[in-house]
């Protein structure tokens, strides 16, 4: 009896147990579950994924013969992994971590000679927002013989140290073809994690971007495709996993026009000059052989950020370096009397004479011929050709009289003067023509488009102005015969593309002819003011200018000579524009004509020397003449 009584109390309190037991469980069930749910979850270990943007390697820019213009270059740099240090060294605490770093990298510094500049805030940052995932670099642009050596000693400290190779910019040929190329640089570092809701990736590592030039248009096609990464994380900040990791695709490689030998023989000529612009073109195409600008830069001073020191050489330069005169508008002078001969040519106007009387007055404003003003004397009944060939003012301001002043300046803006021509690089420049919508809203100062106004256009005084580029696209459309293609500096790019047609506009094979020859009787004929472009062997036409203008507050001349050859069989044509040149005969037409002969003989598989050139600073002096002997030294 009592034995099944004790067994039974026994069963009654295993039972009691159990079922407390149970109690228990379910209620920390509900606890965990319900009704303290979101406060255990906050205690659990979170994972999260990072994205991490990996660079791509920059496309070069070539010459239209292969020469690389534009390269990349190794860069060795010594990258430290901050976790991997501090774990190899267990003692080294945060608020010590550039101390310690220096000391347990002293043998290493030392024996190469090197100086570590780095703080603490600089590295816990680092650690902080971009985890294991990007290295801290401790040197870069290390030689190649620190290079060679860290290959040896780095064996003591390869869990945290790694030698890598990364690529930046080079400009092999320093200044040649600085304001077409542009320059590139760095990238600045982005946010910190998560803290832009607009970044595409959680960390980021650009490329170098454009600066100006080719370098800037054509940004995109050259940086190539980013890379991606993407690892889980936990909140400890410690690599989980690796989940994604698409590599990144090299930049494409941009081919220019330009000939990289004529392209140095251009800058060299403007070195005789101070400042100035040259462009070469292509009639047949529309392709840029040569556009130079001086003074120029070398743009390999910008890679790594450029020295105060060498910027302020740069900003303080009165001559403007950075200044592309090629795509820049000046007055224009007698080579808009060009534009004046095609707008009568047009109008079926090529056989009118006018008389040269030595000046003529509009109002309170007389303009007289060069001749007038050189010695009171005038050019008399001249034909269009004979007046282009001595560049006869009053002949065309008759023209404009005859076929006034509105008709003119709509001819000049069909003629694309006053427009940008779109050529592949930035900040081209439209111009100025008198009478046309921008000149009315800004210029005209609520007064009509008169006489006066047609008169100067006709001749390239008064507000005109206009492109070195606008004017050899012009020129080499008259040579071309009558067919203007888009000038442009990319290869295959917009090659025999017509925006232009002479034709179309009413000119005649007797019209382009008269102003073709009247080019050549500038160089060839006895009354010529381009006698000086003339070269052996190389029938050449040309039209010089010469206006009147300030530089630097002083009174100064624009001198230009346009110019094409071989006069037969054009192939090249060219534009030399010399601010503060007494004149278009004495300074430009030399230059042009070597030039044309250069570009002649190049295009027969001559060749000629390329080199690196450096920087030219030019001067803002007066240039009073044109040693020609010295062009071709």
């Amino acid at each position: 009896m009592m034995s099944s009584q004790f067994k039974s109390s026994r069963t009654y309190i295993l039972c009691g147990l159990i079922l407390l037991c149970f109690s228990l469980l379910i209620n920390r069930l509900y606890q965990f579950q319900i009704s303290q749910k979101i406060s255990f979850q906050q205690k659990l270990p979170n994972t999260y994924e990072i994205s991490v943007q990996e660079p791509s390697k920059r496309g070069l820019i070539l010459d239209r013969n292969g020469i690389v213009l534009a390269d990349n270059i190794p860069n060795y740099c010594l990258d430290l992994n901050i976790n991997a240090f501090k774990q190899s060294f267990p003692e080294v605490k945060n608020n010590e971590l550039a101390t310690q770093l220096r000391e347990k990298l002293a043998p290493l510094l030392n024996e190469l000679n090197l100086n570590l500049s780095v703080n603490n805030r600089s590295l816990i940052f680092h650690q902080q927002n971009y985890h294991d995932l990007i290295p801290f670099t401790l040197f870069d642009h290390l030689s190649e013989e620190q290079y060679l050596d860290l290959l040896e000693l780095l064996a003591p400290y390869k869990t945290f140290l790694e030698l890598k190779t990364k690529y930046q910019r080079y400009y092999p040929y320093k200044s040649l073809a600085s304001h077409i190329i542009g320059y590139t640089k760095a990238w600045d570092r982005g946010l910190e994690l998560g803290a832009s809701k607009n970044q595409v990736y959680d960390i980021e590592q650009g490329n170098e971007f454009g600066v100006n030039g080719i370098e800037q248009t054509q940004d995109t096609l050259l940086q190539g495709k980013y890379g991606k990464k993407v690892v889980v994380a936990n909140d400890k900040r410690q690599i989980l996993n690796l989940i994604d990791n698409r590599p990144s695709q090299p930049g494409q490689n941009i081919t220019l026009t330009i000939d990289a030998p004529l392209q140095r023989a251009a800058q060299e000529s403007l070195r005789k000059v101070g400042r100035g612009a040259i462009i070469i073109m292509e009639v047949k195409t529309g392709e840029i052989w040569a556009m130079a600008s001086a003074p120029d830069y070398d743009p390999n001073d910008f890679i790594g950020g450029i020295s105060t020191q060498r910027y302020n050489y740069y900003s303080e330069n009165l001559g403007s370096p950075f200044t592309n005169r090629a795509i820049s508008a000046f007055a224009p002078g007698s080579i808009f009397k060009l534009p004046t001969a095609i707008c009568l040519a047009n109008k079926g106007l090529a056989d009118k004479k006018f008389t040269c009387k030595g000046q003529i007055t509009y109002g309170n404003h007389p303009i007289g011929c060069w001749i007038y003003n050189l010695n009171g004397g005038s050019h008399g009944s001249l034909s269009l050709d004979e007046a282009l060939a001595c560049s006869c003012n009053n002949y065309f301001n008759l023209a404009s009289d005859f076929i006034g002043s509105k008709q003119l300046s709509d001819s000049y803006t069909q003629l694309h003067m006053g427009k940008v021509l779109g050529v592949e690089i930035p900040n081209e420049q439209a111009g100025l023509i008198t009478g046309n919508a921008y000149w009315l809203r800004h210029y005209s100062h609520n007064s009509k488009l008169s006489p006066v106004h047609g008169a100067f256009l006709s001749i390239g005084q008064g507000d005109s102005l206009a492109t070195p580029l606008q004017l050899c696209f012009l020129t080499a459309t008259i040579a071309n015969s009558g067919k203007g293609f888009a000038p442009h500096l990319i290869k295959n790019n917009q090659d025999k593309k017509t925006i232009l047609d002479l034709r179309k506009q009413g000119i005649t094979d007797f019209g382009l002819a008269t102003i073709q020859n009247g080019m050549w009787a500038a160089v060839n004929g006895s009354s010529g003011t381009a006698k000086r472009a003339k070269q052996e062997g190389l029938e050449i036409a040309a039209k010089t200018g010469t206006a009147q203008t300030s530089h630097y507050n002083k009174p100064a001349n624009n001198a230009w000579t346009v110019a094409y050859a071989p006069y037969q069989n054009p192939e090249f044509a060219i534009v030399v524009l010399v601010p503060s040149g007494t004149s278009g005969g004495k300074v430009a037409a030399p230059i042009a004509g070597e030039l044309l002969q250069l570009a002649h003989k190049r295009s027969q598989g001559n060749n000629l020397p390329l080199t690196p050139i450096l920087p030219y600073e030019g001067h803002i002096n007066i240039v009073e003449n044109i040693d020609e002997e010295s062009l071709s030294e």
